[in-house]
């Protein structure tokens, strides 16, 4: 009886080696790069959204953006037609201030 579980274990055992193999030490370094590339993947489109929102917030005594910054974000290509030129004007009514930024 107790060889008869004894190798019923050992049966078992080699049974999940061969449905779970394990993986190779390529295998693990190529899984371990891929998981740096998406952090630093990540990191760099956290940075640019922090840029972002950095130009976005401004800097300035007033607390407007600086339309330079602005300008600096717009997209250098629109529905396949590249960026002529970038304008950009602070400017203000009524007590409220403006900072735009525009693309032709």
């Amino acid at each position: 009886m107790k060889r008869v579980s004894l190798l019923g274990i050992m049966l078992l055992v080699t049974g999940c080696w061969l449905v779970w193999p394990i993986p190779s030490q390529a295998q693990i370094w190529k899984r371990l790069q891929k998981k740096v590339e998406e952090a630093a993947k990540q990191k760099a489109e956290e940075k640019a959204a922090e840029e972002a929102e950095e130009a976005m917030t401004g800097d300035s005594e007033d607390g407007i953006a600086d339309f330079c910054k602005l300008k600096a974000l717009l997209p250098e290509e629109a529905a396949g037609m590249p960026r002529v030129r970038a304008e950009g004007s602070k400017g203000g009514a009524f007590g409220i201030r403006t900072s735009l930024a525009e693309a032709y």
